[in-house]
Parts: C-alpha cells; structure tokens; sequence
C-alpha cells in the first residue's frame, strides 16, 4: 500500500535546521536577479517613500527564481485590483502561491536531494522503503512535487535535505518532516517585518 499521504504534510510549526553544505549554488544569479523584480514589485506597491530597497535587494529569499519571478508580478497585481479591500500580505501571498503552483510541472524532481532525504528518513525512522517512498511522490500532483521542491531554490532545498537527514527521529514524524520545511517555506519571499503606514506589505503579528 503506497503512504501517499505521508507526502501531505504541509510545514508546521519549529523552524529548520541551518545549512553547512556548499556555500554557492548554479541558480544564485537567476535567484538575486528574480529579488529584484521582487523588490521592484514591492516599491510599485510601497510608491515612491518606500524605504525598504536596500534591505531587500540585500535580502536571498529561499523560493527558486521562478516562483520569485512569478510573485513579483502576482502580488503587486493583486493588491492594485483589490485595493481597499486587499488582505493582509499573508494572505496575497499564500493567493498568489496557489495561482503559480496550480498549474506547475516540476519535471523530474523525484531524485533530488530533498526528496532522497526525506525518503531516507522515512525509512530510517518509520521502516517505509525508499522504493515506496519515491513511489508515493510520484502519484502527486504536480502542485504538490512543488510545494515539496522546485518551489524552493538550490540553497533552500539543501537546507531542507540537511535537517531532514540531522534532525533525530519523533514520535510525530509528520511533525517532524514539516518542521524542516518551516524556515524556508516562511522566507520564500522577503518582506518587511514592520511597516504600520502600509499594512498590506506587513506580516501579521501571528506569523
């Protein structure tokens, strides 16, 4: 019986592991070079007294430069249609995310590192084999082999993969598996943590 639904398990709560392994990645420019359009996008937004440039070109958010790319065009899109009526940016985001993801083919991510290790995990904490694990992915759709990978960058997913092979078996691995992708799934775009004049480019206090 395949465990698909071990797959299902969006992030929770903790935050991730630090990585250490390489210290640059072959997507960083397209990354640094979608931050941009991202900041642009938000400056649209922000108008001309928009004082947050410099931290967030400075800022390497942990989303691939595609889903970057794709925000910096969606968000400000929807706070402009939605005007006086837009929610908070967690809520755009998480819109914007489901108009991107929808559609997504991740092409052939099944062999990734981030899906190795969280396979590998798998079967040393719960004795599911990696033959089944992989199995499972595979009958996901595209959406969700995203929101496991190519929604994130190289940095990002190495990351995920290293606190999925050092983070020492739960009682919950679910709980466990999502903790991993927490850190990165909350910075896979860059905002302000405050700006009270604007609230739509500020998170919630909650999150």
């Amino acid at each position: 019986m395949q465990r698909w639904w071990l797959w299902l398990v969006l992030p929770s709560i903790l935050g991730a592991c630090q990585p250490a392994g390489p210290t640059s990645f072959p997507d960083e420019d397209k990354v640094v070079a979608a931050q941009k359009k991202w900041c642009a996008g938000l400056k649209s937004v922000g108008g001309d007294n928009w004082l947050h440039r410099g931290d967030c070109e400075a800022a390497y958010p942990t989303g691939s430069a595609a889903f970057v790319a794709q925000m910096a065009e969606c968000y400000p899109e929807q706070v402009a249609g939605l005007g006086d009526d837009a929610p908070d940016s967690a809520a755009i985001l998480s819109l914007c995310s489901d108009q991107i993801l929808g559609g997504a083919d991740p092409g052939k991510v099944s062999r990734t590192a981030v899906v190795t290790a969280r396979c590998a995990r798998m079967q040393r904490c719960e004795q599911v084999a990696a033959e089944e694990c992989l199995a499972a992915f595979e009958t996901l759709n595209g959406m969700q082999r995203a929101t496991f990978t190519s929604m994130y960058n190289l940095r990002a997913q190495a990351q995920i993969a290293q606190c999925l092979d050092e983070l020492e078996c739960r009682d919950d691995e679910d709980r466990a598996r999502a903790d991993c992708y927490q850190e990165p799934f909350d910075a896979r775009v860059w905002l302000p943590l405050s700006l009270a004049a604007d609230p739509t480019l500020a998170p919630r206090p909650s999150d």
